[in-house]
């Protein structure tokens, strides 16, 4: 049977196959969605999260040579959550000798004024 508007190159269509209800079909297995919406990836999502691993990459090489490693200052959605606690905590974790501690400042978040004599302290 040709169908109008295929281009002719195309065999002709021999027959229709009638798909089974929905109710008598066996079930597809499928695994858990990836996806994440807008939520920053945590540590239990870590196999699904595989976009960024050069940037994960160099952070990681950071802390095994830098005394101190801040991940802090990039546009909003850039993955830096995702990166920290789906990329990097979970290599570190696995490497072993790493404590983490994770805190976010509030709606609010300020620092005391610098004054020189809270400099000299």
């Amino acid at each position: 049977m040709a169908i109008e508007g295929l281009p002719a190159e195309l065999p002709p269509l021999a027959s229709l196959e009638a798909l089974r209800p929905e109710s008598v079909r066996p079930p597809r297995k499928v695994g858990g969605c990836p996806y994440r919406g807008l939520s920053a990836f945590q540590e239990p999502d870590a196999p699904f999260y595989f976009w960024r691993e050069t940037f994960v990459d160099a952070l990681e090489r950071a802390v095994h040579t830098k005394q101190l490693v801040a991940v802090i200052v990039s546009s909003s959605g850039y993955s830096k959550s995702s990166a920290l606690f789906a990329g990097l905590i979970p290599r570190l974790r696995k490497a072993g000798g790493y404590l983490f501690a994770s805190f976010r400042p509030g709606g609010r978040a300020t620092l005391p004024p610098a004054t020189p004599a809270r400099l000299a302290q």
